[in-house]
């Protein structure tokens, strides 16, 4: 079955970082994998200063999911947000942008330990 990628952004409201992180980290992400299908997640916060200084949200998770059916799984999450399965928080702001990414070739890795074009 393919492993698809569903990459979720969204932002904080202001002053509630903190808030929205603990809600993120202790309560969203285990509700998400809880969701049929949904097997990891990531999270990340996009850095303004490394060239993300125009893009609208400062949040990023990506969920690894071993489904291709993307109706279906938008649906089981549609059906949870927002009840005690999957409860929100009021520290998250209303814009939000979920993409779904599937893999078109197989995936690669770096042949040593360092990679020598890497610039850190």
């Amino acid at each position: 079955m393919p492993r698809l990628l569903m990459i979720s952004f969204n932002n904080a409201k202001p002053g509630r970082d903190d808030d929205f992180n603990r809600w993120y980290d202790e309560q969203h992400l285990r509700d998400v994998l809880g969701v049929k299908h949904f097997v990891s997640a990531q999270r990340f916060c996009i850095d303004p200063a490394a060239g993300g200084a125009s893009f609208a949200f400062g949040y990023m998770t990506i969920f690894e999911v071993d489904s291709d059916d993307i109706p279906a799984l938008t649906a089981a999450l549609a059906e949870r947000s927002g009840t005690d399965l999957m409860p929100l928080t009021d520290a998250m702001t209303d814009q939000r942008l979920r993409l779904w990414a599937a893999p078109i070739g197989l995936e690669e890795a770096s042949t040593s330990r360092t990679n020598p074009h890497s610039a850190l």
